[in-house]
């Protein structure tokens, strides 16, 4: 079993975004899933802040087995700076995801 990622907002398979396209070869969808989250909208691109009461965000869940290499390109994707946390416009986090 490969580990798994998930996406809400624009890098859902629907929106075609272009950096998108360049890991879609390394994914297989599994379903969709949602995390408790509140989304909030920042104009161009939403954000999921995580939240303590019954806020659910929605999404995709994609299984991996390359899951360094997709990291990576996600990184670049969304601005995430794993050596610059509090520089970057995006956080990653490992999160349970509810299928």
């Amino acid at each position: 079993m490969g580990d798994h990622v998930f996406f809400y907002g624009t890098l859902m398979a629907p929106f075609n975004r272009p950096g998108r396209q360049r890991i879609t070869p390394k994914l297989t969808f599994k379903g969709r899933g949602r995390i408790r989250a509140a989304l909030f909208d920042l104009g161009i691109y939403p954000a999921a802040i995580p939240a303590d009461d019954n806020s659910t965000v929605w999404g995709e869940v994609y299984e991996t087995s390359d899951a360094t290499g997709v990291l990576t390109e996600l990184d670049e994707i969304e601005g995430y700076r794993p050596a610059e946390p509090d520089r970057s416009l995006y956080t990653r986090a490992q999160v349970d995801v509810t299928l």
